[in-house]
């Protein structure tokens, strides 16, 4: 019998999930997907309630509890939310960790100012039902912030075509176009949207693209192919 690798979970990988983001080209990705959600985002002040959706490893909790926002982090994986619990602890932080699925947030309608769900809605089952829940919880004029990886992407394309070999997270994701999710966000009852996009450069690991050559590709990219960015955030809000 051949020996057939299934693919691993965020449970199986959530104490190396944040190594990424500490490689060179990891890095690089991490500072434009925080420019541009953080440019989505707007204000970050006062202490309305925050539920971060899909939160793993707490990295968006730490940056608005640290910035004063009472802030909720709602993960299906056990382990991803143990290493938030750590690294809220190390900073000295305090944010609510909640172990369960978005499909059926543990909280009554109206109960949050801010929604955030950041590269966790296409790892989602039902991404549909998802979005009728944020928008429950939600307050009448609240908004919605959603980064995800677009379907069209070189780099999302070759991360489909790598797990065909080598399994990944990735293996688990249906990525989605901006089309699909504006789609759903309006059939939910959002609306007002804005888009913000990251990420055109290819993934070359070599100094040269890292340290200035990128800034090229994200210029060009968002001027001359803005349906090819690897990371899309829309913000949109519900009026009733």
């Amino acid at each position: 019998m051949p020996n057939i690798k299934s693919n691993p979970t965020f449970d199986d990988i959530a104490a190396k999930y944040d190594l990424w983001a500490k490689l060179p080209l990891g890095k690089l990705c991490a500072k434009l997907e925080n420019e541009a959600f953080f440019k989505a985002y707007g204000d970050i002040a006062g202490s309305d309630p925050v539920l971060d959706i899909g939160c793993g490893t707490g990295n968006y909790i730490i940056n608005l509890a640290g910035c004063g926002l009472d802030v909720t982090g709602l993960d299906a994986s056990e382990n991803m939310l143990a290493v938030a619990r750590q690294k809220l602890t190390k900073q000295g932080f305090q944010a609510s960790l909640v172990h369960s699925l978005a499909e059926n947030i543990p909280f009554k309608e109206h109960s949050f100012k801010t929604v955030i769900c950041s590269l966790a809605l296409e790892f989602m089952g039902r991404p549909e039902k998802v979005v009728q829940e944020i928008f429950r919880v939600l307050q009448p004029s609240g908004q919605f912030i959603l980064a995800f990886l677009n379907f069209w992407s070189p780099w999302n394309m070759y991360r489909m075509l790598k797990g065909y070999v080598q399994p990944t997270i990735y293996n688990n994701a249906n990525f989605m176009s901006r089309y699909y999710v504006n789609k759903v966000l309006k059939e939910a009852g959002f609306t007002d949207f804005s888009y913000y996009k990251a990420i055109y450069f290819p993934p070359i690991e070599k100094h040269f693209m890292l340290n200035s050559m990128y800034k090229h590709f994200e210029i060009i990219g968002d001027k001359l192919f803005p349906c090819l960015s690897t990371y899309i955030v829309v913000k949109c809000h519900k009026i009733k």
